[in-house]
C-alpha cells in the first residue's frame, strides 16, 4: 500500500466519489460493495457498465491484450488495482487517456505534420527551380537573339565591303584592257608605258573607253594629207 500512496496523480478509491447522477438525475453507486444495494433500475445500468469496463481492460489494458496500448507499468498496475477495490468509476482510465494523447501527439501527429510541411516545402522548392528555369531560358534566349542581331550585322558589312571590292576590282581590270589597247595601237608613250599607273576612277575609265575603242576601229576609206597616197596616212575620224 506504500507504493499506492506515494503516487498521487493517480485517483484512488478513496478519492473518486462512487456516486454518479444520470440524465433523469438518479443516483448510482458504482461500486462492487454498493451495488447489491441498488434498486432494480440502477442495476441494469451498473451491470452496463461493468461489461464495458471489463472489455476496455481486456482489450486495451491487460498485460498481452489485443491492442495493449503503452502506458507505464504502474499507471497499468494502478488501474487494475482500482478494479479489484472495486472502483468502476470511469474517471481511473484518465491517466491512461492523457498518456495515449501524448503518445499519439508525439508518434503521429508530430510526424504527420513534419510530412506536410516537408510536402509544402517540396512544392515551393518545384516552384522556385520551375520560375528558375523559366528565367534562365528567357536570359538564353535573348542572347541567342542579341548574337543572331550581331552575326546579321556582320554578314551585311562583310557583304557590303565584298561589294566595294568586286567593283574596285573590275574597274582595275577594264582599265587594265583598255592600257593593253592603248599600247597595242601606239597611243601611250613610252614613259606613260614604262611608269606605273595608279587604277582611275569608274567616271574616268568610263570616258576613256570610247576614246581606245574609236582608236582600235580601222577606217571605211583612206584619207591622204598630200598628193601622194603612198605618204603617211591618217586614220579619218
Amino acid at each position: 500500500m506504500a507504493y499506492y500512496e506515494d503516487n498521487e496523480w493517480i485517483p484512488k478509491p478513496v478519492d473518486v466519489d462512487p456516486t454518479i447522477k444520470l440524465k433523469n438525475d438518479q443516483e448510482i453507486h458504482l461500486t462492487e460493495s454498493e451495488a447489491k444495494l441498488l434498486p432494480q433500475s440502477q442495476t441494469v445500468y451498473f451491470n452496463l457498465l461493468r461489461q464495458k469496463l471489463s472489455q476496455i481492460l481486456t482489450t486495451f489494458i491487460c498485460v498481452n491484450a489485443p491492442q495493449e496500448i503503452n502506458i507505464p507499468c504502474d499507471m497499468r498496475e494502478e488501474i487494475l488495482y482500482h478494479v479489484r477495490s472495486g472502483n468502476l468509476h470511469p474517471m481511473i482510465f484518465n491517466p491512461a487517456c492523457e498518456a495515449v494523447l501524448e503518445l499519439m501527439r508525439v508518434n503521429s501527429f508530430i510526424p504527420w505534420l513534419s510530412d506536410i510541411v516537408a510536402r509544402e516545402q517540396e512544392q515551393q522548392k518545384k516552384k522556385r527551380n520551375k520560375e528558375a528555369r523559366e528565367a534562365n531560358r528567357l536570359s538564353i534566349s535573348s542572347f541567342r537573339l542579341r548574337r543572331l542581331r550581331s552575326f546579321s550585322s556582320f554578314d551585311s558589312a562583310s557583304t557590303f565591303s565584298k561589294g566595294e571590292d568586286d567593283r574596285k576590282q573590275r574597274h582595275k581590270r577594264m582599265f587594265q584592257i583598255i592600257q593593253r589597247i592603248s599600247r597595242t595601237l601606239g597611243l601611250a608613250s613610252k614613259t606613260t608605258i614604262n611608269r606605273s599607273v595608279s587604277p582611275p576612277s569608274f567616271e574616268s575609265t568610263l570616258l576613256l573607253a570610247p576614246l581606245s575603242l574609236a582608236a582600235s576601229t580601222p577606217p571605211q576609206t583612206p584619207v591622204s594629207l598630200s598628193g601622194d597616197r603612198r605618204s603617211s596616212w591618217i586614220w579619218k575620224r
